[in-house]
């Protein structure tokens, strides 16, 4: 579940109380799943990790117009406070260097990607991408998951299918059930989805 082992948050759904707009922290947060989101090695098992701090630190600075010290500040906390403990990113690989460090140099600058889990946290943010990469996200999530649990083949299959017949309609269901989840609600992330089939 989201929250435990002391893990801070996820904030892409919490809003200012005084005006209608995503905190500060939701921001970044929305920013990095974003960025992660676009890398080829979901669909391209072969191609190589690319996504380093620095990578998502640079993006940052360029869509927030802040420093870059600032943004790797910020990168480095929301990944090691928020998005790798809960589950939503992991490492993935690392890129070589020869500067820096000689343990550094040795292992490599970490790379990072998406989990399953993040995958579908990703598909939740309509102001982030248009409707077809939210599907896309969603049925990568899904036959993944059909593949490593058997036992709920059914309920996949026949979300699956309500994807294709209305697109908006699920998604706006998904979407509820994974902010349930986030907000430590439900065990599943989509739990809730379930229920309303009963």
């Amino acid at each position: 579940m989201v929250g435990e082992r002391g893990a801070k948050p996820l904030l892409i759904h919490t809003f200012y109380k005084s005006k209608r707009a995503i905190c500060s922290k939701g921001v970044k947060q929305r920013l990095i799943i974003k960025l992660l989101a676009s890398q080829k090695s979901y669909y391209y098992p072969s191609s190589k990790p690319d996504i380093t701090r620095g990578v998502l630190a640079k993006y940052l600075s360029d869509k927030l117009g802040i420093s870059a010290v600032n943004a790797y500040h910020y990168v480095f906390k929301e990944l090691d406070e928020c998005l790798v403990p809960n589950g939503f990113v992991e490492e993935h690989g690392a890129v070589a260097t020869g500067k820096g460090p000689g343990l550094l140099q040795k292992t490599g600058i970490p790379c990072y990607r998406l989990t399953l889990l993040g995958m579908l946290v990703a598909s939740t943010l309509e102001d982030e991408f248009d409707l077809q990469k939210r599907i896309e996200l969603v049925r990568h999530y899904l036959k993944s998951k059909k593949v490593l649990d058997t036992n709920e083949f059914s309920s996949i299959e026949e979300l699956l299918l309500r994807l294709q017949r209305y697109p908006q309609k699920t998604l706006e269901l998904i979407r509820y059930s994974v902010m349930e989840y986030i907000n430590g609600k439900t065990r599943n992330p989509l739990d809730s989805i379930k229920r309303q089939w009963q």
